[in-house]
This record gives structure tokens, C-alpha cells and sequence, in this order.
């Protein structure tokens, strides 16, 4: 739930692009962006302390795309769908592969 409808504010296509970016997070990660124990912790969370972004690699573009779906004040995201989408469309788009891990060495008998 966003910031502002957490705090009893209207929801409009700027909430639903700060799911969006949470939605996004937590696939990049498989765990949710706040980490409290009940309903009330995880509200106040959820108003108060900006959301970190994954520790996973990202390039700098996606990495400031990602933040500004998630701040905290809906005045700081996107205004439209369409907005955050001619974002994307002007990214320029490096790959980031993350490095392979090696295969172990099997050691060789005489």
C-alpha cells in the first residue's frame, strides 16, 4: 500500500506505481522491502522510511528508475503510467550480468 493511502489520502496512478516498484523490488530479490513483524510496525514503515533498492546489480539508469517509483512522497514519482513508461523507453539500456561462478576443479587422479 502506498505512503499516502496509508495516511488516508486518495490513491491514484502514482500509488499504483509505487506498487509497481515495490512489485519490481521484490522480484529482483524474493524478500519485501520492509522487514516488520505486525501490521502497525509495517504501516509506519511504510510512511516514514524511504525503501532501499535491491542489492542485486543494476545499471545506474534502471537503479534511478527504480527509486523514483518508490519515494516516499507521491509528488516525487511519475505522474502517469505513461510518464513512467516514456522513462523507460528513453533509458539507455546497458546489460548487467552478473558474474557466473566458477566451476569447481576436480582434481585429476594419477
Amino acid at each position: 500500500m502506498a505512503p499516502e493511502v496509508i495516511r488516508g489520502g486518495a490513491a491514484d496512478q502514482r500509488s499504483d506505481l509505487f506498487a509497481l516498484g515495490l512489485t519490481i523490488r521484490y522480484a529482483l530479490t524474493g524478500a519485501d522491502a520492509v522487514s516488520e513483524s505486525t501490521l502497525v510496525g509495517l504501516m509506519l514503515a511504510m510512511v516514514s522510511e524511504p525503501i532501499s533498492l535491491p542489492d542485486v546489480p543494476l545499471s545506474e539508469s534502471f537503479a534511478t528508475f527504480l527509486g523514483w517509483l518508490v519515494a516516499l512522497e507521491p509528488s516525487s514519482r511519475p505522474s502517469t503510467a505513461s510518464a513512467a513508461l516514456r522513462a523507460v523507453e528513453a533509458m539507455e539500456i546497458s546489460r548487467v550480468v552478473p558474474r557466473r561462478p566458477r566451476a569447481p576443479r576436480v582434481a585429476r587422479s594419477a
